[in-house]
């Protein structure tokens, strides 16, 4: 029985010993750690999510700039047609 004890003691020394460094750096906590990284994610989640809505928003000018070229292209349609129909009489 007491060597059971001892044994048990001896592997709780190791175990005592193998999570210290694990709890902590010796500056910050692996619980403080945790925290500081878990804040870290939703800041960058919220600043990607940000991102997407500039892209999203991005887009639409794109797409708004298109059509504007769209219009512009067919406004000036039929003045080539005007401008190759004329002729200069002399």
């Amino acid at each position: 029985m007491e060597s059971i004890l001892r044994e048990l003691d001896s592997t709780r020394n190791v175990l005592t010993a193998r999570i210290a460094p694990l709890e902590g750096d010796g500056e910050t906590s692996l619980v403080r750690q945790v925290q500081q990284l878990t804040e870290l994610k939703n800041h960058l989640a919220e600043r990607v999510s940000i991102l997407v809505d500039e892209f999203a928003k991005l887009d639409t000018i794109n797409g708004e700039i298109g059509a504007l070229f769209s219009r512009l292209n067919q406004a000036q349609r039929p003045m080539r047609e005007l401008d190759s129909n004329l002729r200069i009489v002399s």
